[in-house]
């Protein structure tokens, strides 16, 4: 397994975090986001931390605080603290980042199911129940690392699939490297759509990570609209039904005998993006 933290370019933020690079830059002007990593004048690469960060500054926003008052507690926070709890807590996150770090790495390598609490430990170097200390469960751990475990799954496709200009080809070649090679989304799309039935507590979790992974799917679909080549449905609507229709692929792989990715692309692709007439009423 890759040993090194994915880090991100600014327009890789943007489409993570599905903020603007102004506002970035905003943030980080204002002192509420860590620096990037430099190597350069113009390169700045930034990290996994960033993504949490503006995640925590978002849900203060959206809960009514201004960003000075935002500024203002976190200098209240870092002055209260003394160099001793400093210490035990940076060891505290250390470790607790550590272990996200590692359960980030396996649950988009196998997918949720087939993890587990002692193949993280083993990674991150610990005994099992050291991981207890910090998650009460293999389903804590994972909602709480579940946004990393996205970006990581993808990473490496996005140049694939942004070389594609056409919409509506690119959300199909999005589609067919799902089936085709990331079998393991298919697992937490599952896990995605029981987690908040299971914990209503998980609901806000579950609708912040599928916010994430519709946000490029929109994105397709507004773009598919403005040219013409799609019409002006709701493209939340239509990206859930993607979700949905991907989720029991492989429901439909182990039951259906000679079952087939083509075929089944082939039926999104005549289900959802090609248009036809209204069917005639039987009373007519």
């Amino acid at each position: 397994m890759a040993k090194n933290k994915p880090l991100l370019r600014i327009k890789e933020l943007e489409e993570v975090t599905g903020l603007n690079r102004r506002t970035i830059h905003y943030y980080m002007k204002e002192g509420l986001l860590s620096p990037p990593l430099r190597t350069g004048k113009t390169m700045a690469y930034y990290s996994m931390n960033h993504i949490d960060e503006i995640s925590h500054i978002q849900k203060l926003r959206d809960e009514g605080y201004p960003v000075s008052l935002i500024k203002q507690g976190l200098s209240k926070k870092n002055e209260r603290e003394t160099d001793t709890a400093v210490r035990g807590k940076r060891n505290a996150q250390k470790k607790r980042n550590l272990i996200i770090e590692k359960a980030v790495e396996i649950f988009a390598s196998v997918g949720y199911h087939q993890a587990n609490i002692s193949s993280i430990a083993k990674e991150a170097e610990i005994v099992p129940g050291t991981i207890y200390l910090y998650f009460p469960s293999k389903k804590a751990l994972f909602m709480a690392c579940l946004n990393r475990v996205y970006y990581a799954m993808f990473k490496d496709a996005n140049e694939e699939l942004w070389s594609e200009k056409q919409p509506i080809k690119r959300l199909l070649k999005r589609a067919e490297m799902v089936l085709r090679s990331h079998t393991q989304f298919i697992d937490i799309l599952q896990v995605l759509s029981n987690a908040f039935v299971d914990d209503p507590d998980m609901k806000v979790k579950c609708k912040d990570t599928y916010d994430l992974i519709l946000y490029p799917i929109e994105k397709d679909l507004n773009k598919a609209i403005k040219e013409g080549i799609f019409p002006p449905l709701n493209v939340e609507a239509v990206g859930y039904v993607l979700l949905g229709l991907m989720a029991s692929a492989q429901t439909y792989f182990s039951m259906v005998k000679d079952s087939s990715i083509e075929e089944f692309m082939g039926v999104i692709d005549e289900l959802i993006f090609h248009r036809r007439p209204p069917l005639k009423s039987s009373r007519s």
